[in-house]
Formats: C-alpha cells, sequence, structure tokens
C-alpha cells in the first residue's frame, strides 16, 4: 500500500515537472523566436481619380397643391402620360369621404365579379386563387398595388363560395345592392366632389424629392461645359414650394465634375469610366463625353450614362471616385518578400515545423505592402501561395527546410 502511494506521488511530480518545462519552453520560443510570422488573407489596391461635382437630369417640378395630399404614385414610379400621381383634398373630412368611396367601390367590384355568370369556375378559379397569393405577397410595400390586388383577391375568394355555396348566393346579391345604394348616396354627398387629382403632363419617373435645382442643372443649360458655368449654375437655387414631387423625364442623366488640370490627362471624350458614388453603393459606368478648356488651372469634365438613375435620383452636389484599374491578390508586408540567388520572388511560409518557399508574382504595390499571386514553375509545382498562409517576415539564414518551429 505504501510502495503504491510513493508509486503514485512520483507520477505526479514527473507529469508536474513536465507541465513546467513545456510553458517555459514555449516562453522561451516566444521571446526569443527569431522567425516572427504573419497570416495573409486577399486585399485590393486601385487607380482612383477624385472628382466633386454636381448629377444632373433633365426634370419637371409638378404644380403647387394646397390642402391635404394622398399620393397615388410611389418613389421611382414609372409613369404613363396622364397616370394619376396624387389626390388632394380641401379637409380631412372630404378625404375620410374619398377613401370611404374607394373602399365602397372596391367592395362592390369583388361582390358583382363573385356573381357574374362569366366569372371563373373549377381550375381556372384555383389558379387564379394562388396568382393572386403571389401578387398580394410581391405588393408588400406598396400601399397602392396592395389596396388593388386585395380587392380582387377578396373577388376571387367570394366567387369561390358563391359556386360551393349558394345558399350565401342570396345573401350576396341583397349585400350588392346595399353597397350599391351606399356608394350613390355617397358620391351625391358635398364632401365627394372635394378633391383634385395631380396627372402626369407626360411619361417619366415620380419623385418626391427636389432640391431647387431642378431647372438650374438640365442638359441644356450645363452644355457646353465649363468650370465657370458649374460654378454661376451651383449659386443659383429656386424653391419649389408646396409640390408633391417631379418627373425625371430622361433616363440619360449626368455628372458635372470639376477637376485639377494636372489629372485631366487621366480622361478622354468617348472612353467609359467606372465612378463610385459617395452615396450609392455600387460603381456606375459612365461615359466622358466632354472635357472643358482650363480655367484657373482646372477643367470641368462631362460625364453621361443611363444607368442606375433611381439610385441617383436624389442626388445632386456629389464626390466621387473614377476607378481606372483594380488589382485583387494576397496581401503581404513588403519585408516577407525575397528574391533569391537565381532572381525568384517569392516568401517563406510555415509547413508543418518548416520553412518553405513558394514563387510569387508582384501584381502591385503600396507604400508598406504587395499584392502577389502564387507563381509556380509549371502545373506540377505545388508551392503555391494561398490566403490564410502563415508567412514568415524578414530574418536571415533563412532556407526551404529550415526548422522554425
Amino acid at each position: 500500500m505504501k510502495q503504491g502511494t510513493l508509486i503514485t506521488k512520483a507520477v505526479i511530480a514527473l507529469i508536474f515537472l513536465a507541465i513546467i518545462a513545456y510553458i517555459g519552453f514555449s516562453a522561451f520560443h516566444g521571446v526569443f523566436n527569431p522567425f516572427e510570422t504573419v497570416r495573409v488573407y486577399t486585399g485590393t489596391i486601385e487607380d482612383t481619380q477624385t472628382l466633386n461635382g454636381w448629377i444632373v437630369r433633365d426634370e419637371l417640378v409638378l404644380p403647387s397643391v394646397e390642402g391635404l395630399v394622398n399620393l397615388r404614385a410611389t418613389e421611382n414610379e414609372k409613369l404613363a402620360k396622364g397616370q394619376v400621381i396624387a389626390l388632394t383634398y380641401r379637409d380631412e373630412l372630404s378625404m375620410g369621404s374619398q377613401e370611404n368611396t374607394r373602399t365602397l367601390t372596391n367592395q362592390l367590384s369583388s361582390l358583382n365579379y363573385a356573381l357574374a355568370d362569366n366569372s371563373p369556375s373549377g381550375t381556372v378559379l384555383e389558379e387564379q386563387l394562388q396568382a393572386g397569393m403571389c401578387s398580394l405577397r410581391s405588393a408588400a410595400g406598396d400601399y397602392e398595388s396592395l389596396i388593388d390586388d386585395a380587392a380582387a383577391f377578396k373577388g376571387l375568394i367570394l366567387r369561390r363560395e358563391y359556386l360551393y355555396a349558394p345558399d350565401v348566393a342570396t345573401a350576396m346579391g341583397l349585400a350588392s345592392i346595399s353597397l350599391g345604394e351606399s356608394l350613390t348616396a355617397l358620391q351625391n354627398s358635398v364632401h365627394s366632389s372635394s378633391s383634385n387629382a395631380v396627372y402626369a403632363s407626360q411619361s417619366g419617373v415620380f419623385s418626391t424629392r427636389l432640391d431647387g435645382f431642378e431647372s438650374v442643372f438640365t442638359s441644356q443649360s450645363i452644355s457646353p461645359v465649363s468650370v465657370s458655368k458649374l460654378k454661376n449654375l451651383a449659386a443659383q437655387h429656386t424653391q419649389s414650394l408646396s409640390s408633391v414631387g417631379k418627373l425625371v423625364t430622361s433616363s440619360q442623366w449626368y455628372y458635372a465634375a470639376i477637376l485639377e488640370a494636372e489629372h485631366a490627362n487621366r480622361f478622354a471624350v468617348g472612353t467609359e469610366v467606372s465612378l463610385r458614388f459617395a452615396s450609392v453603393t455600387t460603381p456606375i459606368t459612365m461615359n466622358v463625353t466632354e472635357i472643358s478648356a482650363i480655367e484657373d488651372g482646372s477643367v470641368a469634365i462631362l460625364f453621361s450614362g443611363n444607368r442606375a438613375l433611381s439610385d441617383v435620383i436624389g442626388l445632386r452636389a456629389q464626390s466621387a471616385e473614377a476607378v481606372f484599374r483594380q488589382n485583387t491578390g494576397i496581401r503581404v508586408p513588403k519585408q516577407a518578400v525575397r528574391v533569391l540567388e537565381d532572381n525568384a520572388v517569392g516568401v517563406y511560409t510555415v509547413t508543418g515545423y518548416t520553412a518553405e518557399f513558394k514563387p510569387v508574382s508582384i501584381l502591385a504595390e503600396s507604400e508598406d505592402f504587395y499584392l502577389l499571386a502564387a507563381n509556380p514553375k509549371n502545373a506540377d509545382d505545388k508551392r503555391i501561395l494561398r490566403p490564410g498562409d502563415e508567412v514568415i517576415l524578414a530574418t536571415t539564414d533563412l532556407y526551404d527546410g529550415k526548422v522554425v518551429r
């Protein structure tokens, strides 16, 4: 019994000493290990030019209105000529009367649809019910479309009730008569005519975002572009009082920017440039339309495009970056890149316990790092630098296969 206890204590002591030795070795290795490393990942370097300017659109400010406004058009909606944009009301009572009229009209329409002999039945009715459910889902967030789709879907449901529950047919007929009488009485009331409609005088894209420059920055006013012209236009401003919004009448829009003349040679008329606006998520490709003469050390550049109008419909003064070139590779600190005696360029990575040389090519550089791509000698060369590799930074006496762990 006593001997067993001594053996157990000896084993515990050995384990304890082993742990202490491991901790001590790790601490020594961490302090004195000359092989500093870093994990490398994908990075990007861009060649860009900063611009400052104004977004230009052909816009029609809608007439000023008085009273309460009920918008029927939604932001960025494409409208046809003659389409209702908004209804205006004299007071809240008039607005309530009109909303009640619309509700009764939809209810009566649904009932009459259900009672009509030429309304669908059987498989056709079921298919239309399924399509109606999909329309309701897609209309989420669009109040006007949701009202219309809900009324149509209700008509389909009532139609099915009418076909499969004949005892409700009489009740539906009586309800239709009652709704018709109520609607007629409401339409004849003094408040039913206390509204006016705002119509689209021409087709265009609707927006409520006004800034007072709608009639200042236009395609006609900016061309031919010049530095002094843009500065003069930017100093002008008009008020759009009580308007419900505007119509952008052309899908073609412009960006007029002022740039230091020394950078103007980076642009050429007729070429495409990717512009990344401060307030827009993704870059937009535009054409260089005009480049002005030099004025006070600056030039004006006019870009044109017909993409992403909805992203810029409410923007005016905007900074942007013209992106000329973009390189993506593995971002590695400059001190980690080595040139061997045979002029092979590469880095040493930690593979297991040893250093492994991996050949690379340099794609681009910044002040502190390179963007690299793996550059194996042939298809059988497995020395490929990948994101996540542990790269050894500057040190001496390093070679393939050297133990570094």
